[in-house]
């Protein structure tokens, strides 16, 4: 019989050649399961045999699905319900690993930003002195279609194992769905810290004051431990027109009220464990506003009536100060935006006063590169 003879539906005559054959193949095993299923339950000693040649399949056909999992690069992992993305990569066991963890330190990154991400590793986020300051760093990728890039970031995490990849588009609009994931990630795989730091690739921080101070606050024994440590902002009103960016741009659509509540200032803020998962659980999963310091730190907070003050500690988190080195060394700055004019070098030049300074190293002549 031809094909165009044949009582099939129509559709199925202009599938290809290839696509037919599997067709055929995938009916003529459900058919088979149609005979066998009764045998199984009619046969006597028959089924054992029966029920061991399907069990032999089985086990073939896991362990070839298995193979092709471990052969591939990706490991994802099957998001939650109520989370509505997947992480390519999630080390979940990372936190646990780390039992004197103190301070989760995430810092939202580039796929291409590789130079920032060991510079960091480098200097503040240097595991050598996690026993003195409890203080561990993750980094938040999203996706972008450069191969070549996403592989040399699948190749980094096999390296460093610090590399979150989510299986969304990095973009400046999706940061939002990064500090999602943030608060996801961390009510899932991180329930040992006391605090979670989220920063930016351009910031940097002090982790011995910032540890010694947070240790201070929470000691105080106030309500402090429920309250987000960072320089606060507000209440202030949105952009609407004549931004100095367009991306800062937002419409009455987007925000209909004349002010924001008071937030913190998106390139560092810390934030107590304890309130993770009251703000995750409130957050809108899919469309959350795409201010992301806003939402999470002021919209959200003032909508559930947790940790709707801050603790500001704008001192120790200044703007670009002139005498920036010298603060960190002898002062008490704990974060700090770094100024790009300021050179590669500086912040390691920094980093290397603030060890000797607390006697970790002798001389500041090795200069740690950055």
């Amino acid at each position: 019989m031809r094909w165009k003879e044949c009582a099939c539906p129509s559709a199925l005559r202009i599938i290809p050649i290839r696509r037919k054959v599997s067709f055929l193949i995938v009916c003529a095993l459900l058919v088979g399961i149609q005979l066998w299923y009764p045998l199984i339950f009619q046969w006597g000693d028959d089924t054992l045999l029966i029920k061991h040649h399907l069990s032999k399949w089985n086990a073939i056909l896991k362990h070839r699905y298995q193979s092709l999992v471990e052969e591939s690069e990706l490991k994802v992992t099957t998001a939650d319900e109520d989370f509505p993305y997947s992480y390519v990569i999630s080390e979940p066991n990372y936190c646990s690993n780390r039992s004197d963890l103190y301070i989760i330190n995430i810092v939202g990154t580039a796929p291409w930003e590789f130079k920032a991400r060991n510079r960091i590793r480098r200097l503040w986020a240097n595991e050598t002195y996690r026993n003195l300051t409890g203080f561990s760093t993750v980094f938040f990728i999203g996706q972008i279609s450069d191969e070549t890039i996403m592989n040399d970031v699948k190749t980094e995490s096999d390296k460093y194992r610090d590399v979150i990849l989510l299986d969304v588009l990095d973009s400046y609009t999706n940061l939002t769905l990064k500090t999602l994931a943030l608060f996801h990630w961390v009510d899932r795989y991180c329930p040992n810290p006391v605090w979670v730091l989220k920063s930016d690739a351009d910031v940097f921080v002090n982790t011995f004051a910032l540890s010694r101070y947070l240790h201070k606050v929470q000691d105080s024994g106030r309500r402090l431990n429920n309250t987000f440590v960072c320089k606060k902002r507000g209440p202030a009103s949105p952009c609407r027109v004549n931004c100095p960016h367009a991306k800062w741009r937002v419409s009455w659509e987007e925000y209909p009220k004349d002010k924001y509540p008071e937030y913190c200032m998106g390139p560092g803020y810390v934030i107590p464990r304890s309130i993770i998962r009251p703000i995750y659980e409130a957050a809108n999963k899919t469309h959350p506003f795409r201010m992301e310091d806003v939402y999470y730190t002021g919209i959200l907070p003032d909508t559930i009536k947790v940790a709707r003050k801050k603790h500001s500690i704008r001192s120790r988190f200044p703007w670009r100060p002139k005498s920036w080195q010298d603060s960190f060394v002898f002062g008490d700055l704990m974060i700090l935006e770094l100024d790009k004019r300021l050179g590669r070098g500086a912040s390691a030049l920094v980093w290397s006063n603030i060890l000797k300074s607390r006697g970790l190293i002798k001389e500041v002549d090795g200069l740690i590169q950055a």
